[in-house]
This record gives structure tokens, C-alpha cells and sequence, in this order.
């Protein structure tokens, strides 16, 4: 979709790599984890987030969706990082729209 590929086009100038397993679940875990260091994609089910965004929060991670609300179950979207980090990806894709 049009709203991804603006999204990779911003922020793959400012990362080192992109990675994506092709589970959401999967890619939180290793989020929490610490392999990544940001995460977000959107239009996502509820069973495709809700066991990762605890995982990301137990670590002691951010997890909302775009627009900053604690509402990614709902919204299907998710951003999560660490607070620094986590606080650049929201900044860049509320540039992005």
C-alpha cells in the first residue's frame, strides 16, 4: 500500500537494516528481546499483536499505535521501540501521514 512504502522511504535513509520474520508476534518478541530496535506495521488482527505487545512492554518497552494512543488492539496499528527510539518512529510517521 501506498502509506508503507512512503513509510519505508522515510525512515530506511535513517536505520542500519530492515528485517521482518512475517509474524508480528514474532518480530515483537524479538523486539522485546532486544534484537530490534524498532517495530511498526499496521493493519494488524488482535491475535497477531496481543501476546507481542506484552512481551514488548514486560521488557520494559513502548507500545502504542501511530498516533501515540495506547489503542494498537484496536487500531491495528503498532509502533514500538524503546522510549527514545520509540519516541523518533512516532515523531517520523506522524511526518509521514
Amino acid at each position: 500500500n501506498a502509506r508503507e512504502i512512503r513509510q519505508l522511504a522515510h525512515i530506511t535513509p535513517s536505520v542500519a537494516g530492515i528485517r521482518r520474520s512475517g509474524s508480528a508476534c514474532l518480530d515483537l518478541a524479538w523486539l522485546a528481546a532486544g534484537r530490534y530496535d524498532i517495530y511498526w506495521e499496521a493493519n494488524l488482527s488482535p491475535w497477531d499483536i496481543a501476546p507481542g505487545l506484552l512481551m514488548v512492554r514486560e521488557a520494559g518497552g513502548f507500545v502504542t499505535d501511530f498516533s501515540g494512543a495506547d489503542k494498537s488492539i484496536q487500531t491495528g496499528e503498532v509502533a514500538a521501540g524503546n522510549e527514545p527510539m520509540h519516541a523518533a518512529l512516532l515523531k517520523s510517521l506522524k511526518t509521514i501521514g
